[in-house]
This record gives C-alpha cells, sequence and structure tokens, in this order.
C-alpha cells in the first residue's frame, strides 16, 4: 500500500477522504486543513502529498517547506494562472484542476509514485518576445546537440500551440501532437512514445504543434506540464520551443523549465523587446538570475556585445555567429542544420549551451551519419519543400 497525506480545505477534504478510502491501493494516513502538519507528517515519511491550491494561497510562507519535502507534492487547483505559479513555487509535480481531479486522480498519482525522479534531466525553454530572432531553428538544433552529448533520447516539444513549424522545418510529418497528448487519458512512457516523431541521423523525437491552430485554445497548461514531466521521466533531456507572448501554457512552461534560454538579435528593437522580459522575469516572476541564460544569435551583425549587456543590465551567456544562408537552406531541405552542414559555425557554437545542460558528459566524435550526410560547398540551391 501507499501512503498518501492531504491538505485541504474543508469542502475538497471530504471528497478526497471518500475517495482514498475507497483505493486498494492508497492509504490515507492524515489528512486536515493545516499546511504545516501536513509538511510535518509528510517529512516523517509518506509517498505523496495532495495538497489544495487554496490551504497553499492560505500559507505563503510555507511554500519554501513544501518544497523541502523528499516525497512528490500533487496540488489540486482552479484552472488560473496564480493557481499554478503557486503550485510551482511549491515544487509540485502535478496539477489537477478541481474540476477534473477524481477522473485524473490515478493517473497522476500512479506517475509520481512509480517513475523515478526526473528532476535530474533537465528541461530547457527557449523563448524570445519577439519573432525573426532565431529561436526555433536554436531550439531544434540544440536538442541534437544536447542528445550527441548526451547519448541518450531528447525531447523536442513545440509548445507554440497555434503557429508552431518544428516539423515543417525538420520536413517530418509527426504522427499526433501536443493535442494529442494532453487528451491521453494515462501518460504512460509506450503511450507517449507513440505520439512522437523521430528526427532522422539525431537523437532527437519530437512532438508537434497542434495541426489546427484553434486546437491550442483546449490545451491546459495543467495538462501541458502533466505531459512535459512524462516526457523528462523517459528522456535524457526537454527542449521546448515556446511560443510568443505570455499565455497560461507560456508562462507555465516557462516557471516549469530549470533553465530558460532568451534569445536576442544586435538589433535595437529586439534589445527593447528583451530588457521588457528581463525586467518581467526578474521583478514580475521572481526567477532567479541563474535560472535565465542570454542568447546573442547573429553576433556581429548589428550592435556589438558590450552594448548589448550594457542595455540589458547582464552579460550574454552564449553567442551564436551569423552563419549565411545555411540556416535556411537546411530549413528549405527539412534537415536540422545540425545534420545538413555540421561545420557550421552556427553549429560549432551550441557546444557550449549544450555543456550547461548535460555538463558532465564529454561529447562524443560525430557520428558516420552526420559526416556521411552534411552537405558541402558550392552545392545545388536547395529546392523548398512546402
Amino acid at each position: 500500500m501507499r501512503t498518501v497525506a492531504v491538505a485541504a480545505a474543508e469542502d475538497l477534504l471530504g471528497e478526497l477522504r471518500r475517495w482514498f478510502e475507497s483505493s486498494p491501493v492508497y492509504t490515507l494516513v492524515w489528512s486536515g486543513g493545516d499546511l504545516r502538519a501536513a509538511v510535518n507528517r509528510a517529512a516523517e515519511g509518506v509517498d505523496v502529498l495532495v495538497v489544495d491550491e487554496a490551504v497553499l494561497r492560505d500559507h505563503l510562507g510555507w511554500l519554501e517547506h513544501v518544497r523541502a519535502l523528499t516525497c512528490p507534492v500533487l496540488v489540486v487547483g482552479p484552472s488560473d494562472p496564480a493557481a499554478f505559479r503557486h503550485a510551482l513555487t511549491a515544487g509540485a509535480k502535478d496539477f489537477l484542476a478541481r474540476t477534473e481531479w477524481p477522473d485524473l486522480l490515478a493517473g497522476a498519482l500512479e506517475r509520481l509514485v512509480r517513475k523515478p525522479d526526473s528532476q535530474s534531466h533537465p528541461l530547457v525553454a527557449v523563448f524570445s518576445p519577439k519573432g525573426g530572432v532565431g529561436k526555433t531553428t536554436l531550439a531544434a538544433n540544440l536538442a541534437c546537440a544536447v542528445a550527441e552529448r548526451a547519448h541518450g533520447p531528447v525531447a523536442l516539444v513545440d509548445c507554440d500551440l497555434q503557429f508552431g513549424d518544428l516539423a515543417t522545418l525538420l520536413g517530418l510529418d509527426p504522427p499526433a501532437t501536443v493535442y494529442d497528448a494532453v487528451r491521453l487519458t494515462r501518460l504512460s512512457e509506450e503511450a507517449l512514445e507513440r505520439l512522437l516523431a523521430p528526427v532522422p541521423g539525431t537523437g532527437v523525437r519530437l512532438l508537434a504543434a497542434p495541426a489546427q491552430p484553434l486546437q491550442a485554445e483546449e490545451i491546459r497548461a495543467e495538462a501541458m506540464l502533466a505531459v512535459l514531466e512524462a516526457l523528462r521521466a523517459s528522456h535524457a533531456a526537454v527542449v521546448v520551443d515556446t511560443a510568443l507572448g505570455y499565455t497560461d501554457v507560456n508562462v507555465a512552461v516557462l516557471d516549469f523549465a530549470d533553465q530558460l534560454l532568451l534569445v536576442a538579435t544586435p538589433d535595437v528593437v529586439t534589445i527593447r523587446a528583451t530588457a521588457r522580459a528581463l525586467e518581467l522575469f526578474r521583478e514580475g516572476f521572481g526567477y532567479p538570475d541563474d535560472k535565465i541564460r542570454l542568447v546573442l544569435n547573429r553576433e556581429g551583425s548589428g550592435i556589438g556585445r558590450d552594448e548589448v549587456e550594457a542595455a540589458l543590465g547582464r552579460p550574454v551567456a552564449f553567442g551564436l555567429p551569423s552563419d549565411g544562408a545555411w540556416p535556411v537552406r537546411a530549413a528549405n531541405e527539412g534537415r536540422p542544420l545540425w545534420v545538413y552542414r555540421a561545420t557550421s559555425a552556427f553549429v560549432r557554437g551550441l557546444d557550449p549551451i549544450a555543456a550547461t545542460i548535460v555538463p558532465d558528459r564529454t561529447p562524443p566524435r560525430r557520428s558516420w551519419f552526420r559526416r556521411r550526410h552534411a552537405v558541402r560547398p558550392p552545392g545545388p540551391a536547395a529546392t523548398f519543400r512546402g
């Protein structure tokens, strides 16, 4: 039998007690509305702590104590950004909506108690407040570099839910999308595996954006986070290409990420937008400085690095050079630049970034596939494939 402690307000507490008392798998060893008492009981040893977000909200000073627990924490609350943020600040491993928890609780508990702790498997979000900076190209090729360095499969997730184009960039016809993943009744490794599209010549598996923009409206943040956590448990790393803006899903993914790569290009408009994003992350979201790493793409093609750093008030962590027409040629061929031209200056610049994601691994020599399939100039002009 698995042991569970529950901290919830009175209206939800009775329902949760009845659910666990009728369960043949879980034993309720403590329940009540006092978060302090629940944390103390969980610290003595339980398999899962289930917390009502309303209780978290009434004990905001205890969120760090919840985060410090060694057992996984599951939060039940309303589907709104503030609730997600409270859960994430408390280190919750899963979040269930108040309207859906009776149908989803069994599956969520199973994931928490049976999956190994996946915190050692990094999840990286690639974000920019402005389009056209090479964010998606960076996400796709960084996933390739991380997979080679990690010697294991890497999940690449397109969280630009309305207009994501990673599948097109990589020349893939995916069997399913994020929309299908969030609708799974059970997030098993086998079920998710059937939804992923392997990227030829790499260790990357893509979970594509929804095929229809309107499907994005049906994807809630807590469901997206459950998919990401399941992928992280079964992959060496997860790289997420985020959307523009600050939707509920986007903010939840940014909060959830271990590392946030903020991509900018050396022009005045982008630097101003990036400065505003940094202010929001620092003052509004409360992100620590070491969570955010600034990536200056197309370095050398505009404002100098010193001026960029002075304008943003923080150092550029990584600079990626402008690489001429090669990224466009690779995209038109439907292949990652990492495969299409392995000797590219842009590809070489990815190694230091990948090293911060999987720092304790030594990258192997370039694979036979990459040597065989990398194009060499001058080469014929690429043909766009739709």
